[in-house]
């Protein structure tokens, strides 16, 4: 009998001998009811990769933990979109010329860097709320660049930086997940300069102000940027064998709305693409948001696997409106919205509708890993999980 991780790897390349896997990401479920003390009687007292083999399911590690177990440690670079994990297969090393001051207190966290050009400052949160809802992604609260003179001093610091590839800390994942499932190297969620801009370094509605007004700027800023993305690339394709690399994510049709995409984001993403697949690797993207209008995009795109796919009621499309816009060899990896595990939103009838509708829609043979978009959530009901894991061994 083949091992978990096989049939996972396997499918991630496009096989579809194993059928339809089932792997919900329970990381979030997981530190949310430990952190409450909330966890359902028969897993207290165990980890969560001890809780996943008892369920029998297989283990999903697309993305790392970020915050390390909400250590500030691992999230110090919080405000350049970077962090210190043990499951990152690099580390960034700032020029000694730069000097990064941390505070905290109450749960924010203040960063500065002092630079020969200047200092900028911003904050990101490390609370309560966001321990018990078990979210390790801190969001930021104040970012870096605010006013035109920020431009240069952020330019300066992501000049310095060097990517240390560190692939000792992919193989210490393998070693703790084992056989129980396959997990990708992570790349970066920012799948070009321009959307890492976005994403990390200037507020979003600031962001469109300055592409208004000041796009020059921003793609000074970009082309730096390029340099520091494409390090991280030959830092997670130079010490692996066909590598399975998550690049990019958290697209949405509002905010990466589809021409900004095609201009911005669609030409790095292919260039990411063609490095790796170069190299016989596949490419991951995280497409957890509303993906209407951009799926001709991420038909377009290089991408191989397109994880977290949202589906209807939670965003505009069903399952077989997706699929059918994706090249056939493209793999999906998602299909149910994680209000579905929700008794307070979804009723019993519409849990069991859903289903049956999503098993109307599949086609034998289709490249597609079932997984809760994006996270199976706190308060999830167990007994649906596992209703969901019979019907995936069925489709």
């Amino acid at each position: 009998m083949p091992s978990n991780r096989y049939k996972m790897l396997q499918a991630l390349k496009g096989e579809t001998k194993y059928g339809v896997l089932w792997a919900p990401r329970m990381d979030i479920w997981y530190y949310s009811n430990l952190y409450r003390n909330t966890l359902p009687e028969e897993f207290k007292g165990l980890t969560l990769k001890q809780i996943i083999k008892k369920l029998g399911i297989i283990y999903n590690k697309y993305l790392p933990d970020w915050a390390g177990g909400y250590k500030i440690e691992a999230t110090k670079d919080r405000l350049l979109g970077i962090y210190t994990h043990k499951d990152i297969p690099y580390e960034i090393k700032l020029d000694k010329s730069i000097k990064r001051k941390l505070t905290e207190n109450n749960g924010l966290v203040e960063v500065s860097y002092i630079t020969p050009k200047g200092t900028v400052k911003g904050s990101f949160q490390m609370n309560e709320f966001l321990k018990n809802s078990g979210v390790t992604l801190p969001p930021i609260k104040e970012f870096l660049i605010k006013s035109a003179k920020d431009y240069d001093i952020v330019m300066e610091i992501f000049s310095s930086i060097k990517v240390i590839p560190k692939p000792e800390n992919y193989k210490q994942l393998c070693s703790e997940i084992g056989d129980d499932g396959y997990p990708p190297i992570y790349g970066h969620l920012a799948a070009s300069p321009m959307q890492a801009i976005l994403r990390d370094l200037i507020e979003p509605t600031q962001f469109f102000i300055e592409y208004k007004l000041n796009l020059g700027r921003l793609l000074e800023l970009s082309k730096i940027l390029e340099k520091f993305l494409l390090d991280i690339v030959n830092a997670v394709t130079d010490y692996y064998t066909e590598p399975i690399v998550v690049w990019g994510g958290n697209y949405d049709s509002a905010l990466t709305f589809p021409p900004f995409f095609r201009d911005h984001i669609l030409p790095f993403l292919n260039k990411v693409c063609d490095i790796i697949h170069a190299k016989n690797g596949r490419v991951i993207g995280h497409c957890d948001g509303e993906n209407d209008k951009l799926l001709p995009l991420y038909r377009e795109s290089g991408m191989d696997i397109l994880q977290s796919v949202n589906v209807k009621p939670m965003v505009k499309n069903s399952y077989r409106e997706i699929r059918n816009s994706l090249r056939q060899e493209q793999v999906i990896s998602g299909g149910i919205p994680s209000i579905l595990l929700l008794k307070s939103s979804i009723s019993d009838e519409q849990f069991k509708n859903f289903l049956n509708e999503l098993k109307k829609s599949y086609k034998k043979g289709e490249r597609l890993i079932l997984e809760v978009s994006d996270n199976v959530p706190p308060d999830a009901d167990m007994d649906r999980l596992k209703i969901i894991g019979e019907f995936a061994d069925k489709l």
